[in-house]
């Protein structure tokens, strides 16, 4: 783990946990000051299933509400139902920013039932919720255009109805994988490349964003010691789905180790236009202080051919964070970067880079 991931999680597995933590037991009892013992059943940078433990101490049951201790059976040391006008919260929802943790809520909830949450979407450094912090207040808001600016883009509009979070891509579909592919019979094999954020402008220019915290590096693949061949599932679909995405967009892409190795990356690049050199956009957004993984973003542009260099973009957060996006989103924002930049992280006077 590099330095700059480690300093973030301990920062976000105790101050920033417990701060929030407290500020939600006390929406329950606000005469409690402190986070009672016995609240988690282990410490760690990861929210646990729900605000209130399973098991209660005696001084933690003493603490809670009338209304939640009728609720609570001694016998099996569980919650057997919730008191009337409270539902059920778990807790990986607090990743979500108060001001706009009730829409988010019911975007993926609601709005979009097509959204699956990451696996470790519970754990406070989650880059899908980072994500989901950052762009949703400016979709809902109409404030999108502020990060085409960032690309020297200032005169387009974002086209109403087009963003999404978890955008599924349209050349390894799930349906195009079972029918060239037809020996995946699993569903995790058969799983579509997804964007973590995307939007189209009026003009048809289409934007593919790809978000990254503390994560180590963009994930390649390996030839197995043993057979010395990469497995078979990442072998067919390179051989009958991306070479021929790949054909006039990545420099070499008919040589499987190149691709392969750098899997991740290359299946972001496929999806630049080939049609309109300036169609369509691929862009990484990463913290300049994990420099492997902004290193890796960097050489993107050196796999495509020269005419889709320009479409590549590599938007460092430090840039992000200092877009004044007005008065209504000002708490947000600053709330964005006290949970995801403490200053130990982040050099907040870092001159802006120009991206053009």
């Amino acid at each position: 783990m590099n330095e700059f991931a480690e300093k973030v999680r301990n920062y976000l597995g105790t101050t920033y946990k417990d701060e929030i933590l407290l500020k939600e037991i006390q929406s329950f009892n606000p005469e409690i000051q402190r986070i009672p013992d016995g609240i988690y059943k282990h410490r760690g940078f990861h929210w646990e299933k729900h605000v209130l433990p399973v098991e209660l101490s005696k001084e933690v049951y003493n603490q809670l509400p009338d209304a939640f201790k009728s609720c609570y059976d001694e016998e099996v040391r569980s919650f057997i139902r919730l008191p009337q006008g409270h539902v059920k919260f778990d807790t990986k929802y607090l990743n979500f920013l108060p001001d706009f943790r009730s829409h988010l809520i019911t975007h993926v909830e609601v709005e979009d039932k097509s959204i699956k949450l990451h696996r470790g979407f519970h754990h406070l450094n989650s880059s899908q919720a980072m994500c989901f912090n950052y762009f949703f207040p400016l979709a809902r808001e109409g404030k999108l255009e502020e990060i085409l600016k960032q690309f020297g883009l200032g005169n387009e509009k974002v086209a109403n109805g087009t963003w999404k979070f978890e955008k599924e891509s349209n050349i390894d579909t799930k349906e195009r994988i079972v029918e060239e592919i037809p020996e995946l019979k699993q569903n995790r094999d058969i799983t579509p490349t997804s964007f973590d954020f995307y939007f189209e402008t009026e003009s048809g220019e289409k934007f593919f964003f790809e978000i990254k915290y503390t994560e180590s590096n963009f994930s390649g693949k390996n030839k197995a010691k043993t057979t010395d061949e990469y497995p078979q599932k990442y072998r067919l679909k390179y051989e009958r789905i991306y070479k021929e995405a790949a054909a006039g967009i990545i420099r070499e892409h008919d040589n499987k180790d190149t691709f392969l190795q750098n899997y991740q990356i290359m299946r972001n690049l496929i999806h630049l236009s080939k049609d309109k050199p300036r169609d369509n956009y691929v862009v990484f957004v990463i913290p300049e202080e994990n420099a492997k993984v902004l290193e890796q973003a960097k050489q993107a542009e050196t796999f495509v051919v020269d005419k889709y260099k320009e479409n590549v973009k590599v938007l460092p957060w430090n840039v992000l964070i200092k877009i004044d996006f007005g008065y209504d989103l000002k708490e947000h924002y600053k709330e964005f970067r006290r949970k995801y930049f403490p200053e130990f992280a982040l050099n907040l006077d870092h001159p802006l880079i120009t991206l053009t």
